[in-house]
């Protein structure tokens, strides 16, 4: 299954969205009415919400062209990840605050034979290429599945789709960007900790943050500027160092093209979504050697 790569970052200007839920058909703090997720744990109670969150981050203003087509696409990135020159511009401008609110499609499980630890929610931010599905594999799920490990453990689970991806809310692919998936993530954990979508095991006692890889960067950066909002932080498929992420060397590793002009089912998403070239380039990002039953 082919992903999203979108342009926005105020640390680096390429970031990956996924695009593989439905459209939202319902708002607020209400299960859906319909099955949103191919697969749910057998011993969990599992409820699905489109859950409004409003947010004011600092934003970028990003001053890159907004390429028509691929070769557009990709001499811009030739230039913005080679060698700079005194005369070489920076795509990234200033940052502005903004005021807006997104319906976030989210699920929430608890155990079925609910102990103590059930009152401890594991928030859980996705990667850069993937839904909330990341997390709910239906693919052998007693081998893959994140939630039912977490749910045999007796842990209850939230996890979402990260603004422009899966089901919730569409932006621009050029205006999305990891300032504003870090405010929602901070808005998230204090509508999980106020017990708004938790019905089934009452407010938490306790709330601990996961990400994986992108998902690792946003946890990371919420709690670093607001460590009130979690109890603990697990962060995975994420390395931290002195200097900075290598982004020219991620980006080349992507090699993305359009994603609406690679396939038709992305028709509704604007220049600014991306996906890989091809199904080797995408397994070759997260595994090598590629995998060919995949």
């Amino acid at each position: 299954m082919r992903h999203f790569i979108h342009l926005a970052s105020s640390v680096a200007v390429t970031l990956i969205q996924g695009a593989f839920g439905r459209p939202t058909e319902q708002v607020g703090f209400a299960t859906s009415g319909y099955v949103q997720q191919a697969y749910y744990p057998p011993a969990a109670n599992c409820a699905e919400f489109f859950v409004p969150v409003s947010v004011a981050p600092e934003v970028v203003q990003f001053k890159f062209p907004r390429w028509a087509n691929d070769p557009e696409l990709v001499d811009f990135l030739a230039v913005a990840t080679s060698r700079q020159t005194p005369n070489t511009q920076s795509p990234i401008g200033d940052t502005i605050k903004q005021n807006a609110t997104f319906q976030i499609a989210a699920s929430f499980c608890s155990p079925k034979d609910a102990s103590d630890r059930a009152k401890t929610v594991i928030l859980a931010t996705h990667g850069i290429g993937q839904a909330r599905s990341h997390w709910n594999s239906p693919f052998r799920p007693e081998e893959f599945n994140f939630v039912q490990f977490a749910i045999s453990q007796g842990y209850s689970v939230f996890f979402y789709d990260r603004v422009g991806q899966g089901s919730s809310q569409k932006i621009s692919g050029f205006e999305n960007q990891i300032n504003i998936n870090v405010e929602v993530l901070k808005e998230l954990s204090k509508i999980v900790r106020s017990g708004a979508v938790t019905h089934a095991i009452g407010k938490p006692e306790k709330l601990a943050l996961m990400g994986y890889s992108f998902g690792s960067y946003i946890t990371h950066a919420a709690v670093g500027s607001s460590p009130e909002i979690a109890d603990a932080v697990v962060l995975t498929a994420i390395g931290l160092n002195q200097t900075s992420v290598n982004v020219n060397g991620l980006v080349r590793s992507f090699v993305p093209r359009i994603a609406n002009q690679q396939d038709r089912k992305f028709g509704d998403f604007d220049n600014g979504y991306l996906t890989w070239a091809d199904k080797s380039v995408q397994i070759n990002t997260s595994a090598s050697p590629p995998v060919e039953s995949i």
